[in-house]
């Protein structure tokens, strides 16, 4: 296991939404329907990765991995505080009606706590990590691809793409500290990298049909469904490297980039964001 100690800061970052445009992601609204479904899933998913990880914290005997632990714990639940807001927003102030699909995800999730062995559920605790965390490094290595993210709510997600590749190795860590199984680890990826995929989409294109602006834009629909379809050849390869049996998050090293990322979100060296990023700075 790595005993390195990572630099994770738990910032208790808050944001105002206010006057973000409806179609705040490039003015698409199959890209912004897109995002927001995925920030609909951080609440209820994120609480999901800290019980997962607390239900066997009382096994981890390495202090280095608990320390680690505390603050994964803490940047996760700020990550569901701050995007359960911005969901908030989003249904009261640009009309999208995302209720039902946040009922499914409680749901669904309180099911999986329930009801799926602890070492399951902290595998797929240890795939959804993955996922966000290659998504994460994506938007840090390639900010240019976000330049016309609303410049309101581009702060938020940059945040949480620092956080995410920050901490994306501590999961993985507690999963091989306690079980060490592999071939659970790798059979959650698969099931989870199909559900994931299936009910982003399904969400987004239900609320897109809902929407006249999406529904009859094919233009704008093809340029979307192409800049997804870049992003996710662009991950592939980190995607494919969790399958491989010496695979360790740490094996991409993105020191330097996360470094770099803190001093430009946080140039104080304080826990919260002073200078919010643009992409003129």
């Amino acid at each position: 296991m790595n005993t390195v100690v990572h630099d994770i800061t738990v910032r208790h970052q808050k944001f105002s939404f206010d006057g973000l445009k409806k179609y705040y992601f490039s003015k698409n609204p199959f890209l912004t329907h897109y995002l927001s479904v995925l920030s609909l899933t951080f609440p209820e998913g994120e609480r999901m990765f800290v019980h997962s990880v607390r239900a066997v914290r009382d096994r981890i005997t390495d202090p280095i991995l608990q320390k680690e632990v505390s603050a994964f714990i803490g940047q996760e639940a700020i990550h569901g505080n701050v995007h359960e807001a911005f969901n908030t927003y989003v249904q009261k102030n640009l009309g999208v009606k995302t209720q039902k699909y946040q009922k499914e995800i409680f749901n669904q999730i309180k099911q999986a706590k329930e009801k799926i062995p602890k070492k399951h559920l902290l595998a797929m605790t240890c795939g959804f990590e993955h996922l966000t965390a290659i998504l994460g490094e994506h938007m840090l290595t390639h900010p240019e691809e976000f330049d016309d993210l609303d410049p309101i709510v581009r702060p938020m997600w940059f945040w949480h793409a620092l956080e995410e590749t920050e901490h994306k190795a501590v999961a993985f860590d507690v999963y091989q500290h306690v079980y060490h199984d592999e071939e659970t680890r790798l059979r959650m990826m698969k099931i989870i990298t199909r559900i994931f995929i299936a009910r982003i989409l399904m969400m987004t294109v239900m609320i897109s049909l809902k929407d006249k602006n999406a529904r009859f834009n094919v233009r704008k629909n093809a340029i979307a469904m192409k800049r997804l379809g870049s992003i996710v050849r662009s991950i592939t390869p980190a995607y494919k490297a969790y399958f491989s049996p010496t695979f360790h998050p740490n094996d991409r090293d993105t020191t330097a980039l996360t470094k770099a990322w803190r001093e430009r979100l946080f140039p104080s060296g304080n826990e919260q964001m002073t200078a919010i990023y643009d992409k003129t700075s």
